[in-house]
């Protein structure tokens, strides 16, 4: 059953929550996984900007114009370079020069599973929320988290 079908207006059935239930849990251990996993790696090598003014990594995931994803190797003077999931048997991986406008941001499949799950749904109002926040906005911040005084010169 395809997923885009649980999300028509009206109640579900058991097994239909059941398989959206199962779902939502695989996506949200997919997306924990990879922030681990990518606090690990380490240094990214910063490229040019891409989607207006944001600055492109190495390696970032990009869709093509022909829907396809790619990895930008290289971004400069308005144009990137992207290599693509097509392996040339001779020359190995395959990299278009695209205008850097004609690419489109990735977004994860699981993320945007979980986004529509969350589409519509307001928090509950209640008074305990309420005196819990005021309580903890009263308290100091913890040690070392806010610089206090005059800033300093550098230099």
């Amino acid at each position: 059953m395809e997923l885009s079908l649980l999300f028509k207006k009206g109640p579900l059935d058991k097994n239909q929550a059941d398989l959206l239930k199962a779902a939502a849990s695989r996506a949200a251990q997919t997306l924990a996984l990879r922030r681990r996993l990518a606090s690990k790696r380490g240094d990214l090598k910063w490229t040019g900007f891409l989607f207006g003014r944001r600055r492109a990594c190495v390696g970032l995931p990009v869709v093509l114009p022909d829907q396809s994803v790619g990895w930008v190797k290289q971004v400069q003077a308005g144009y990137a370079c992207v290599r693509t999931a097509i392996t040339d048997p001779v020359d190995g991986a395959v990299h278009h020069y695209l205008e850097a406008t004609a690419l489109r941001r990735y977004r994860l499949p699981e993320a945007v599973l979980l986004g529509q799950l969350k589409r519509g749904v307001k928090e509950v109002a209640s008074a305990a929320k309420a005196a819990a926040s005021r309580s903890n906005g009263r308290l100091p911040p913890r040690p070392g988290s806010r610089p206090r005084g005059r800033p300093r010169k550098n230099g």
